[in-house]
């Protein structure tokens, strides 16, 4: 079920991160733009307990293998700075570990691990998952979670 977001959050995968830190990554503009329609919910950090505008969930998973493509000594600035309360991300677990654990083993049979912790964390939260990769999107899709329609690289505008 695709779905033109206007209220956040939605689940980003890693792949959304990577354009969006990379200005001169083909889909930056269309991932910011699309970013940039989203109205952020307004919700309490669980670790600060402070209020703060979220338009993105990312599972730590999908948050590790962004980290994984920076060299070691500026990978804690970088979460830092993906965290940080105006960016509007945040890293978010299913809280219950035999819940994950079940929906990963189901999802895992659709997509690679990566993948099903994105769907995972979608059907938790009941966001719309945001992604460029079109099996995932297509997985998405065939599950029954709405998906974040993206504008193809060069149309966002």
């Amino acid at each position: 079920m695709s779905k033109i977001v206007t209220t956040g959050p939605v689940v980003a995968d890693a792949n959304i991160l990577i354009a969006l830190l990379d200005p001169s990554h083909v889909h930056h503009q269309a991932v910011q733009e699309t970013l940039d329609r989203i109205t952020p919910s307004l919700e309490v950090d669980p670790v600060t307990q402070a209020r703060r505008s979220v338009v993105a969930y990312v599972h730590p998973l999908n948050m590790a293998e962004v980290l994984h493509g920076y060299p070691s000594e500026v990978r804690y600035e970088l979460l830092d700075l993906i965290e940080a309360p105006g960016t509007g991300f945040q890293l978010r677990t299913i809280p219950d570990p035999r819940q994950e654990a079940l929906y990963l083993a189901s999802y895992r049979a659709h997509v690679k691990m990566p993948d099903a912790c994105v769907l995972a964390l979608a059907r938790h939260t009941y966001a719309p998952v945001m992604t460029l990769d079109r099996r995932l999107y297509n997985a998405a899709a065939s599950l029954n979670l709405y998906v974040t329609e993206m504008p193809a690289a060069g149309e966002a505008g």
